[in-house]
């Protein structure tokens, strides 16, 4: 994916910005690698040091209904232009890019950074064909819609009056939360049951049963296969909320 001006595609004052159109095909597959690459000139004057700071930070809207937009840190390197300096330089950009095809209103773009002395940015940007910023990825087809959930419980929205054990739909914003140390996403989906229920309504999984437990008011799912789920889930709580962290062993 090339990167495009801010000016082509969004209109925003922001200076040093890029945005990028996500193709369809991020919507029916699991994205199994994202990088995003920039190419950094190297100072046509001697600095200081001999290195210069990277910054790549996500635009985003504060909230969903809010017009003003923050600036969200994505990552923050120091690049040596010494005697072994190489121009392209890869970001990891896997969360973004799901947070994006999960929620295309908040693409906003980002901006990047690589200021010299003199305050000038070594980045090469658009209209720049050939060295602009590009996103890589690698897709794998997703195989989520083979597995069924075996849960019973209803689908309701927040009108709904049902005593029954009802699942409710829940989005929780961390920049509304304060958790400026979250990067992204800046929103997450959590859904919580409510009415009579029992466990042999729900999923015979560890993350059903942390969902009933009184103090998880907030249940965050983990995208992983159940089996797995036990040995390879670290609970996190802040402030009540129940969060689970997941990665590959």
């Amino acid at each position: 994916m090339p990167a495009r001006r801010f000016s082509e595609e969004v209109n925003l004052n922001i200076s040093d910005g890029v945005y990028f159109t996500l193709p369809t095909q991020l919507k029916t597959s699991k994205i199994k690698r994202a990088h995003l690459w920039v190419y950094i000139n190297k100072p046509s004057t001697p600095l200081t040091r001999n290195f210069v700071e990277l910054q790549v930070v996500q635009i985003a809207p504060e909230t969903r209904s809010s017009e003003r937009l923050v600036q969200k840190p994505i990552e923050t390197k120091k690049i040596n232009i010494g005697k072994k300096y190489k121009p392209w330089r890869q970001i990891d950009f896997k969360k973004v890019l799901e947070f994006w095809t999960k929620r295309p209103e908040f693409n906003f773009g980002v901006q990047i950074r690589a200021l010299d002395g003199n305050g000038n940015n070594l980045v090469v940007l658009p209209p720049d064909e050939e060295y602009a910023p590009l996103v890589m990825v690698s897709l794998q087809k997703d195989k989520s819609h083979r597995r069924h959930r075996r849960s019973q419980s209803l689908v309701c929205t927040e009108s709904s009056h049902e005593s029954r054990c009802c699942r409710y739909p829940l989005e929780i914003g961390f920049v509304e939360l304060g958790w400026e140390w979250i990067i992204a996403p800046l929103y997450v989906r959590a859904d919580y049951c409510s009415g009579e229920c029992h466990m042999a309504m729900l999923d015979a999984t560890p993350r059903s049963w942390i969902t009933q437990q009184p103090d998880s008011i907030f249940f965050v799912e983990n995208s992983g296969e159940d089996s797995n789920f036990e040995e390879s889930a670290q609970h996190v709580r802040h402030n009540n909320l129940l969060t689970i962290e997941c990665w590959a062993r």
